[in-house]
């Protein structure tokens, strides 16, 4: 993986793009991505916290969800790690990107950067990332990064899903997608926000237990 290139492709991105925030890639050193292990991808990285004194391109010190100071506010930095241990996933062992690597304050700021040009570009990147990421897993946070999967991996030979409406009312999706002759499976459950909490909703939490429950002890 030649990161140096790829390191100047965001970089020159989050310029053409208007991003005022900088952005980040891997929440981990950067010779976890030369490993085979499960990829779990995020939408975005938050531009709330303590963010200019994070990694950008890697983080070499380990796991960003140990070493790093997010903030009181973080939606993230606590869930994630739990949605990892329903999964039977460690922290240490699986490869941590978003689909969209610019910093944003929420999903509608991130919109409002040229959406459909930007959508593509993040396709092209992951284009790219995946063959040599190889991961037999992919976690998917939120729907934007498993549309993307879809995309790029086009129709998967099994599929299953469901929408929840969470006790606020506010609705929630969970997929699961199998590509046999690729050995990859593509799982998608709701990533935490002000109107989702799935860690402690009595409609969502019962689900997401389920689905990450299906999944644990996939090995990449």
């Amino acid at each position: 993986m030649n990161h140096t290139e790829i390191e100047q492709r965001i970089e020159e991105a989050c310029r053409n793009y208007g991003f005022d925030k900088s952005w980040r890639l891997w929440y981990h050193p950067r010779a976890w991505a030369e490993e085979r292990r499960p990829l779990v991808l995020g939408i975005h990285p938050a531009a709330g916290g303590n963010w200019r004194f994070h990694g950008r391109y890697s983080q070499e010190r380990g796991s960003a969800f140990l070493v790093e100071d997010w903030g009181a506010h973080s939606k993230v930095q606590g869930p994630i790690p739990e949605y990892l241990r329903i999964a039977r996933l460690s922290l240490n062992g699986v490869t941590y990107a978003n689909w969209a690597p610019f910093r944003a304050s929420g999903e509608k700021e991130l919109r409002q950067h040229r959406w459909s040009d930007l959508q593509k570009w993040c396709r092209e990147l992951w284009r790219e990332l995946l063959p040599q990421l190889k991961p037999r897993l992919i976690l998917c946070v939120g729907a934007i990064p498993r549309e993307g999967m879809r995309e790029l991996l086009g129709s998967p030979d099994m599929s299953g899903g469901e929408d929840v409406q969470g006790i606020k009312g506010a609705h929630c999706s969970f997929r699961i997608d199998r590509y046999e002759r690729k050995r990859l499976s593509v799982v998608s459950v709701p990533p935490p926000s002000q109107w989702i909490d799935p860690l402690n909703d009595p409609h969502v939490t019962p689900v997401l237990e389920r689905y990450l429950g299906a999944i644990a002890g996939v090995v990449a």
